[in-house]
């Protein structure tokens, strides 16, 4: 356990280190390239004030994970093994930022999608392996995509618009972005400390990353109507949802899909300032979580998470703040960031619709935060609880305070690289400080009031992110086994996933798709269609 927390600690003092250098490659304007030869093959590593600042952020969050986990996971067994696949998972993400081309981007762009697989069915049940499945085939589309890019500017010898289109799809597949949002969700059966290095800072925001180092700016168009319908359904879906951890991974989607809207409007700054504060708030949620989660032997039902209060202040407070963070509270790193992107998608014009699906979104996501706070901040607390406290250590507490401290701090130490180009636009923008703070606090207000009214209403469209996720597995399931026919399994390597299962079994189409899924593929098919004619009708 004391050799977690002494690589987590390494990783926080390295990762400072990369902020010193970023500050000095802006200042003088400077771009470092190293090439590498080994045998028959070379590389270009890139180092720049993009990638530093990443790897600072990346370095900073692994470190707070690996103290994390030196408590969360004191009792684990296979804390060795979980080691090794979270530096491997790590390693491939740096390779990734570093590497100066397409061919070695996609060695660190697999690796990503082979040490996520792994990480995500750590715990060996049914639910884990269905979820690692899940994620790991829609990782294996946007490889397939990023092949075809390469294949594509081999053939060519440059770049051309279909390239560019191969890029945006790449990177939807590996942010989550609608159709490919349902692996999200479900890779909360990974061990918490994962998931608040995988869906904060890595693998999440890997295609964000890629489009902000090679741009795609030939499909804008899909990509904002692509980032406006997620960020809707991953909004509604959080604020129907109880699972606290679900609810974290749900925002996740919400911003992700807000940094796709920065990037589909030319915004490459605004979308890398708000991919850097949502990183770290976002691995300082996860970990109050955790904390809060330990106390309740496990549970992530987030109606009961405010009885801990006595028991986790810190945990308690960091969560509430990192979540204002994220919703744009005003004169924090966030609300700048969103104000302007909101600012340049009104200036831009367009159809109705855009307008319709930003509101829909931006309010969601007002809503569930609203949703999040009334659940907390209404329980009772308990005074002097006779409850254990399993998990918990000094350097979990320790995690929430750093991460939170940089969060609040992010805008002012990269004011001078992001802010100035934002402050000009802000000043020309058609509403001031004044009314911007208003407008927040107003929609704030409305988001607590409507979240407490929905607290206990449940609505399973919502909770199944508008059947995505029923439709994401049975999808290929159906077109698979209609196919074969009959298909026996849990022959081989997976029977060690499901003790006392000696012997295959088989199942049919019939079994596989039951009449209770039928109205999914019909509201799916109807949803679609009605999306299609309205577009088709009003224009983009």
């Amino acid at each position: 356990m004391q050799s977690l927390f002494w690589i987590g600690s390494s990783l926080c003092c390295l990762s400072f280190f990369l902020v010193g250098g970023a500050a000095v490659l802006s200042s003088v304007g400077l771009v470092v390239v190293v090439d590498l030869s080994v045998k028959l093959s070379s590389f270009q590593l890139f180092l720049d004030f993009y990638s530093l600042i990443f790897l600072w952020v990346i370095f900073l969050i692994t470190g707070s994970v690996f103290m994390f986990s030196s408590s969360y996971m004191s009792g684990d067994k296979s804390l060795r093994r979980f080691s090794l696949g979270v530096l491997v998972f790590v390693g491939s993400m740096v390779w990734m930022v570093i590497s100066g081309n397409l061919f070695s981007t996609m060695v660190g762009w697999d690796g990503l999608g082979v040490s996520s697989f792994y990480l995500v069915q750590y715990y060996q049940n049914q639910e884990s392996f269905d979820a690692s499945m899940l994620t790991g085939l829609m990782n294996r589309v946007g490889d397939v995509f990023m092949v075809l890019l390469l294949g594509g500017v081999v053939f060519c010898g440059d770049w051309v618009p279909c390239c560019g289109s191969l890029l945006v799809l790449a990177a939807v597949t590996k942010s989550a972005q609608f159709p490919f949002s349902a692996w999200l969700p479900a890779a909360m059966s990974a061990p918490t400390p994962v998931s608040s290095l995988v869906h904060s800072s890595t693998l999440v925001t890997a295609g964000v990353y890629l489009l902000v180092r090679y741009g795609g700016g030939e499909v804008s168009e899909l990509l904002l109507m692509l980032s406006l319908l997620t960020m809707s359904v991953a909004g509604f879906s959080a604020v129907f949802e109880d699972d606290l951890k679900k609810v974290v991974a749900l925002s996740t989607l919400g911003h992700l899909s807000f940094m796709m809207l920065a990037l589909s409007l030319g915004l490459f700054d605004l979308a890398m300032l708000h991919c850097v504060v949502h990183a770290l708030a976002k691995a300082g949620m996860f970990i109050c979580v955790g904390n809060l989660m330990s106390v309740q032997w496990g549970s992530q039902d987030g109606r009961t998470m405010g009885w801990w209060y006595s028991s986790l202040s810190l945990s308690y407070w960091g969560l509430l703040l990192s979540s204002a963070v994220l919703m744009g509270f005003p004169f924090f790193s966030a609300s700048v960031s969103k104000e302007m992107v909101i600012h340049c998608c009104l200036e831009m014009g367009g159809s109705g619709v855009v307008f319709f699906l930003l509101f829909l979104g931006v309010f969601s996501s007002f809503l569930y935060t609203g949703v999040v706070w009334w659940n907390m901040l209404s329980s009772k607390t308990v005074v002097g609880s006779v409850y254990p406290s399993f998990g918990v250590g000094g350097g979990s507490e320790f995690c929430v305070v750093v991460l939170v401290m940089n969060v609040v701090f992010t805008g002012f130490l990269l004011k001078e690289k992001f802010f100035d180009e934002v402050c000009e636009m802000y000043n020309n923008s058609w509403c001031g400080a004044g009314g911007f703070v208003l407008s927040l606090v107003v929609i704030f207000l409305f988001g607590v009031v409507g979240g407490a009214g929905v607290c206990s209403k449940k609505v399973f469209v919502f909770q199944s992110m508008f059947f995505l996720e029923s439709v994401s597995g049975q999808v290929p399931s159906f077109f698979t086994f209609s196919v074969g026919g009959g298909v026996r399994y849990l022959e081989g390597w997976v029977e060690s996933l499901y003790p006392g299962n000696d012997y295959g079994y088989s199942f049919y189409v019939g079994e596989l798709v039951s009449k209770k899924t039928v109205p999914v593929f019909v509201t799916l098919g109807g949803g679609c269609s009605f999306m299609f004619l309205v577009w088709v009708f009003f224009g983009l």
